[in-house]
């Protein structure tokens, strides 16, 4: 017991110094890193994992916030402690595995999911543990753990599989979602549409599909304002409700209870059109005609800028064009 409470002192410690290292995703921005024990972390957008300068060396803690997979492989140093994570008040400890942890910190629990071995979690406040085996997932929160099963475990780890899902969650809550995993330039400007319910499941793949999907489900009128910013208010007229499928499908409007080739009401603004081309072939804005897209290089990245390109006589302001 005495070694433990001298290797969390230790781990404080670490933490409280100057020379911590920060690895950091922004919005729509995913990403991978080898640690220099050689765990790989794939990180999840508007994630942040902290490194002390002691790392692999007398101790191998990482702290998160946000969301992120880790691969870990057992010490070449059998002097190190096992390889953990530090995520709100929980600490995960591994010897070799691989696991998903969440914790934003506008998040009140933490997610753990296992995908190989098995990992223990503890509450550092209330000395609360439990084991989490190969294909298990579970909320940690208030003092208590509880199985995540279903949609519920979609909810919050499905970008691991290149998707996000939302299952009735307030507008209010799914655009800021969208902010962070896209990287739109987006605000709800209809305080009075913030408690509709949402349920979709969108691929991490076409910011301008999520804004479209969006616009669809939720019932909402798309505008453009100062800085090509998107800007959703409610629309009148019937809601659309439905639950997300449980398969990785991509971006579209699930269990539509009525004529899906409505009209999405998009209003004619003179700069709609933008030709901002990238350099790198993986990244052609001209290639989107009628969608909007987030340009992939490095530049448009930092900028975050969403775009439209107009394909000719199909572009209409008052339906989506392609």
């Amino acid at each position: 017991m005495l070694d433990v409470a001298g290797t969390e002192v230790a781990v404080d410690r670490a933490f409280k110094s100057d020379d911590v290292q920060t690895l950091t995703s922004n919005k729509g921005q995913r990403g991978s890193v080898t640690l220099r024990d050689a765990t790989q972390v794939t990180m999840g957008s508007e994630t942040r994992v902290r490194i002390p300068s002691e790392f692999g060396v007398t101790q191998r803690t990482v702290e998160l916030d946000g969301t992120a997979t880790f691969a870990v492989g057992p010490s070449s140093n059998p002097k190190l402690p096992a390889f953990a994570v530090r995520a709100g008040t929980v600490t995960v400890t591994t010897t070799g595995t691989i696991f998903t942890v969440r914790h934003y910190t506008d998040e009140a629990s933490v997610v753990v999911q296992v995908t190989q071995g098995t990992v223990e979690l503890k509450d550092r406040v209330s000395g609360v543990m439990q084991v989490i085996s190969a294909g298990e997932a579970l909320r940690f929160a208030n003092g208590a753990a509880a199985p995540l099963n279903g949609i519920a475990r979609d909810v919050a780890l499905a970008w691991t599989r290149d998707s996000i899902v939302f299952d009735n969650a307030p507008l209010g809550q799914v655009i800021p979602e969208l902010v962070r995993w896209f990287g739109m330039n987006a605000v709800l400007i209809d305080p009075s549409a913030a408690a509709r319910p949402v349920s979709m499941r969108l691929a991490l793949d076409s910011s301008g599909e999520a804004a479209r999907v969006l616009t669809q489900t939720a019932n909402l009128t798309m505008s453009f304002g100062k800085d090509d910013r998107l800007e959703f208010s409610g629309a009148s007229g019937r809601q659309v409700t439905g639950r997300p499928r449980s398969d990785n499908a991509p971006a579209q409007l699930l269990h539509d209870h009525g004529d899906a080739d409505r009209d999405i009401r998009v209003q004619p603004l003179p700069s709609l059109y933008r030709r901002d081309v990238c350099s790198r072939a993986s990244c052609s804005s001209q290639s989107h005609a009628g969608r909007w897209c987030r340009a992939a290089c490095n530049h448009h990245q930092d900028r975050a800028r969403n775009h439209r390109a107009r394909r000719g006589a199909a572009c209409s302001a008052t339906r989506w064009a392609g």
